[in-house]
C-alpha cells in the first residue's frame, strides 16, 4: 500500500474510532423545527423548490434560510431511513472524514513536509471543537461550507501549477456548493488571495484569476440580498458597537478554545459587552499584536501568515451579521483550518526530539476528548445539564431540561426546572409558556 493511501485510510479510520459512541445520539434542539417537525423534507420531490424557496428550510417559515444544499442531504436522508438517527449521523462523519482528508492536501500543497502534513489532518480529524458540528445535525451546513471552501482552495492550489482547466472548474464548482450550503463560504475569494500574497504570487496581472470567484460571490448576495439587509440593516439582534464589542470579545475566548478545548458546552456563558469595555479593549489588544505579528512575518513565515489571515477571514462574518447566539464552538470549524496551518508550519517543527511519540500522546489525549464529548450529545437531557452546570446562572439549559422531561413523561420534575428558570429571569416567555403546557399536561 503507498503511503497516500494509507494516509487516507489512517485519517477515515481515526474519525471512525473517535465517533463510534456518537451515531446513536439523538436529534437535539434545532433538529425539531428543522428536520424532525419539516415535512418539506420527507418527499423527494421538493428538491427543485429548495433552490427556490428558502421557507422550505424550516418547519416555521419566520425561519427562512437560504440552505438548499443541507436541504437536499437532509431529503436523501430522509428517504434512506426516514428518521433513523444513524444515518444522519454517518453521513455528517463522513462529511467530517472528508474535511480531514482535504486539510491533509491542502497541507501538503502548500508545500509542508509530509509527516506535518498527515499530523495536521490528524489534529483536525480529532480537535474536540469540531465535535459540535459533528453531532449536531442541524450543523452539518457548517460541514457542508467547509468541504465546499476546502475542496475549492485546495483545487485552486492544483490549477496554479496545471494547463488544465478542469481543477480551475472543480475549484469554482465547489465554490458554488459551499455558498448553498452556508453563507459562511463567501470568504473563499478572500483565502485564495491571502494565500498567494503569502506565496509572493499575488501581481496586477494574476487578478484575473479571482474573476469566477468574485462573480459567484456577488451573484450569491444578489440572490440572498433580502436576509443580508434584514439581518444586518432592518431588524439586526444588537446594535452595531454591542455587535463589534461582543465578538472582539469573543475572539481571545475562541483562542482559548482552539488552542486549550476544554470545558466545552452548547451554551456557553458569555454577554454582551460594550466597545468601551474592559474585557473588549483587552481582547483588542490581543488582536493588534496578532497584527502585528501578522505584518512582521510576511514571506519569511507564511504558515504563520496564512495561518493567522484564514482565522482572521474565517471569522470576518460573525462582526458583520449579529447573531442570536453570542459564540458557539461550530463557528470554529473553518478557523480551526487556519489554527493548524499555523501550527503545523512553525519552522523546525518536525524537527523537535521526540515528536512522533508526543503527536501520538496528543492525538491520543485529544480524541479522548471527543469521545467524552460525544456521551455529553446523547440526548438534550444530557447535553443541557452539562451546560447548566458549567453556566448555573444561565436560564436557557433549565428551560430545554424541562422540556425533555415534560416530553418523556416527568412533568412534574420539568415543573421544577422552569422555576429555576423563572427564578433567573422572571419575566422569560419561553419558560412560562412551558410551564403552562406542563400544568396542562398534568391537568392542573
Amino acid at each position: 500500500m503507498t503511503r497516500k493511501y494509507a494516509s487516507v485510510l489512517l485519517l477515515m479510520g481515526t474519525v471512525m474510532a473517535v465517533y463510534a459512541n456518537s451515531l446513536n445520539n439523538t436529534f437535539q434542539y434545532d433538529d425539531r423545527h428543522s428536520i424532525v417537525e419539516n415535512p418539506h423534507i420527507r418527499t423527494l420531490e421538493n428538491v427543485g423548490d429548495y433552490f427556490l424557496k428558502p421557507s422550505l428550510f424550516s418547519r416555521d417559515s419566520d425561519k427562512a434560510m437560504y440552505r438548499p444544499l443541507l436541504l437536499v442531504t437532509f431529503a436523501l436522508n430522509y428517504a434512506w431511513g426516514q428518521y433513523e438517527v444513524i444515518s444522519y449521523h454517518w453521513v455528517n462523519m463522513a462529511l467530517h472524514a472528508l474535511c480531514c482528508i482535504l486539510v491533509w492536501l491542502i497541507l501538503q500543497e502548500l508545500g509542508y513536509p509530509i509527516c506535518m502534513a498527515l499530523l495536521g489532518g490528524l489534529w483536525f480529524a480529532v480537535h474536540p471543537v469540531c465535535s459540535e458540528p459533528v453531532n449536531y445535525i442541524s450543523s452539518r451546513s457548517e460541514l457542508l461550507a467547509a468541504l465546499g471552501v476546502l475542496g475549492s482552495f485546495w483545487f485552486y492550489q492544483l490549477a496554479r501549477r496545471s494547463s488544465r482547466c478542469w481543477p480551475w472548474v472543480a475549484s469554482v464548482a465547489l465554490f458554488v456548493l459551499g455558498l448553498l450550503s452556508k453563507s459562511v463560504a463567501i470568504v473563499l475569494p478572500a483565502l485564495l488571495l491571502c494565500s498567494d500574497f503569502s506565496r509572493g504570487h499575488l501581481e496586477r496581472r494574476s487578478f484575473r484569476r479571482y474573476l469566477p470567484y468574485g462573480l459567484v460571490a456577488l451573484g450569491y448576495l444578489l440572490l440572498v440580498r433580502g436576509f443580508v439587509h434584514k439581518a444586518v440593516f432592518a431588524q439586526p439582534v444588537r446594535p452595531l458597537d454591542i455587535q463589534l464589542g461582543t465578538q472582539l470579545k469573543a475572539l481571545s475566548y475562541y483562542a482559548k478554545l482552539l488552542f486549550m478545548p476544554v470545558d466545552l458546552s452548547v451554551h456557553h456563558a458569555f454577554s454582551e459587552s460594550g466597545l468601551d469595555a474592559p474585557a473588549t479593549l483587552a481582547s483588542l489588544l490581543l488582536v493588534i499584536s496578532l497584527m502585528i505579528c501578522f505584518a512582521c512575518c510576511g514571506k519569511s513565515h507564511r504558515g504563520v501568515f496564512l495561518g493567522l489571515g484564514w482565522v482572521a477571514l474565517t471569522l470576518a462574518p460573525t462582526f458583520v451579521v449579529p447573531l442570536n447566539v453570542l459564540v458557539n464552538e461550530h463557528r470554529l470549524y473553518l478557523p480551526l483550518v487556519g489554527a493548524i496551518i499555523l501550527l503545523s508550519g512553525l519552522e523546525r517543527l518536525e524537527r523537535i526530539p521526540g515528536l512522533s511519540w508526543g503527536t501520538m500522546l496528543v492525538v491520543g489525549l485529544l480524541g479522548i476528548l471527543v469521545i467524552q464529548r460525544n456521551a455529553v450529545w446523547k440526548n438534550e437531557l444530557t447535553l443541557w445539564s452539562e451546560a447548566a452546570r458549567q453556566a448555573p446562572g444561565e436560564v436557557r439549559p433549565y428551560v430545554y431540561m424541562g422540556n425533555y422531561l415534560r416530553e418523556n413523561g416527568a412533568p412534574e420534575k420539568a415543573l421544577e426546572l422552569y422555576r429555576e428558570a423563572l427564578q433567573l429571569e422572571p419575566k422569560l416567555v419561553a419558560a412560562r409558556n412551558n410551564l403552562g403546557n406542563a400544568y396542562r399536561q398534568l391537568q392542573r
